[in-house]
């Protein structure tokens, strides 16, 4: 079998994981060597196509080990692993709850800190769903220290990573404008936002927060 081809069988994955290999591969994904946890992170990704998979896999702590992967110095292993975050966070809020709980969001924010757009993306996407949620929302309003970060991403060159994070910061002011107000410094990024933006959503979504300032 070549390598990878191990995924392309729906059976073949159960055959894994029932043989432990999920945990094998929990185990792989935190071992010091890059390459090593490069291969496992993917498989894990590839593995959590299946629901009943995303299941045993959260039942082991696995969520610990992706925001540990989050880490890397590989952009690789980080987006295989945000990968595998999204497609956890697709089944429901409670995944994203968990990450949360185990101050994921700082793993999060560390991703935005290093600038790759393509992972920045990913995340700005898991930024704007905590959002929408009700109950998840407070977290962001919670932890102020967060807005930084969106700060970094509205000032992005990548129109997508804009978008997304103006839309978690517009639903972070409705449910509470001091948590936006406050970041003063957001004033010039808007600002700019306006004025040379090509996109009518980042333009829109900007002179909306203004105006709670």
């Amino acid at each position: 079998q070549k390598p990878g081809e191990w995924t392309s069988s729906v059976d073949n994955k159960f055959s894994l994981v029932t043989a432990g290999g999920l945990q094998v591969l929990i185990d792989l994904a935190l071992n010091e060597d890059e390459g090593v946890r490069g291969y496992a992170i993917e498989a894990i990704s590839e593995l959590l196509t299946i629901r009943s998979i995303q299941n045993e896999f959260l039942e082991l702590g696995g969520i610990s080990t992706l925001m540990f992967a989050l880490h890397s110095s590989d952009n690789h292993i980080v987006r295989e692993t945000l990968l595998a975050v999204c497609q956890l966070a697709e089944e429901g809020e409670e995944v994203m709850g968990t990450i949360l709980a185990e101050n994921g969001m700082d793993d999060l924010c560390k991703v935005v800190a290093s600038g790759h757009v393509e992972t920045v993306r990913l995340v700005a996407g898991l930024f704007l769903d905590v959002s929408f949620s009700d109950t998840l929302r407070g977290e962001l309003l919670k932890h102020r220290k967060y807005v930084p970060y969106f700060e970094r991403m509205v000032k992005c060159s990548d129109v997508t990573v804009q978008q997304l994070s103006l839309q978690t910061l517009e639903m972070m002011a409705l449910s509470s404008p001091e948590s936006v107000t406050t970041h003063t410094s957001l004033i010039p990024a808007l600002v700019k936002n306006l004025s040379v933006s090509g996109d009518i959503d980042v333009r829109t979504i900007s002179s909306k927060l203004l105006l709670y300032f």
